[in-house]
């Protein structure tokens, strides 16, 4: 990798840090336990599964769905992860 990929990656790995501890965070602040956050979780991955993008192909909008997914996912269960860690 050259440098400016690893720049790239590192501040991508910055910013999905800060948002699922914000999210951790927000979630502790609204009295949600690990449970409720997790059915919001759930909530949020099922509304992604319906959105398209429709000034894509059907191939590239369900790849872009399935990674948008992905990540949102990771997002989520890292923000999960950091939420069953804080203290009340």
């Amino acid at each position: 990798m050259d440098e400016k990929v690893v720049k790239r990656a590192a501040w991508e790995a910055a910013v999905e840090h800060l948002i699922s501890l914000n999210l951790a965070v927000t979630w502790r602040a609204m009295d949600h336990d690990v449970e409720s956050a997790k059915d919001l979780r759930d909530a949020m991955v099922k509304q992604l599964q319906s959105e398209t993008f429709p000034d894509a192909d059907p191939a590239t909008s369900d790849m872009l769905a399935s990674e948008v997914e992905a990540a949102v996912t990771h997002i989520l269960d890292a923000a999960l992860s950091r939420l069953a860690s804080v203290k009340s």
